[in-house]
């Protein structure tokens, strides 16, 4: 085997092997981003089901206040001798109740919201990771043929039969006439 021989047998092996780590580099980069996209799932359902309890207990806290107001109301008025089951009087604490009732349904809500928010946001960025994952892959495989390709062109431009010039059959000469005499 000669010396040119060698170098292009070496020079194949070396661009299959680059090929080859590039391709599993790449499908590991895509399975990182795949992982850190699940990750990045769990975490969002974390934060919308931590979002909700928080306004679960906001409203809780709502509520609770609402019937220490109504209950201040009502002492007020019964220290007045007014009648707290009619008139104005009952108005005044159905309307404090009502009010207290409505801002605790507000504070769900606005948690609801909050909650819905981050799950569409995870949403949108794990289409974006997986999207980018599934590209790295597609090149993975684009890499891994095209170095294959190449590999295989070295190695069958190194069998390939001599001309009696020393130019390897199929390859080109600096000479436009063909004499195979490089033109000087």
């Amino acid at each position: 085997m000669s010396d040119t021989s060698s170098l292009q047998l070496a020079a194949g092996i070396l661009q299959g092997g680059q090929a080859a780590g590039t391709f599993v580099s790449e499908q590991r980069q895509a399975g990182a981003i795949d992982t850190a996209a699940d990750f990045n799932t769990r975490l969002a359902a974390l934060q919308a089901a931590d979002a909700i309890r928080r306004g679960n207990v906001s409203a809780r806290m709502a509520e609770v206040e609402t019937k220490g107001i109504v209950g201040k109301a009502r002492a007020g008025l019964a220290a007045q001798g007014v009648a707290l089951d009619s008139g104005s009087a009952l108005d005044i604490q159905v309307q404090d109740a009502g009010m207290g009732a409505l801002d605790a349904q507000m504070i769900r809500n606005n948690a609801a919201r909050e909650a819905w928010g981050i799950t569409t946001e995870n949403t949108v960025n794990n289409l974006g990771q997986r999207q980018r994952a599934q590209a790295i892959r597609a090149q993975s495989y684009t890499t891994l043929a095209t170095g294959a390709a190449r590999t295989y062109g070295i190695f069958a431009t190194s069998k390939m039969p001599k001309t009696p010039s020393g130019v390897t059959a199929g390859q080109a000469t600096s000479d436009p006439s063909g004499s195979g005499a490089d033109g000087w």
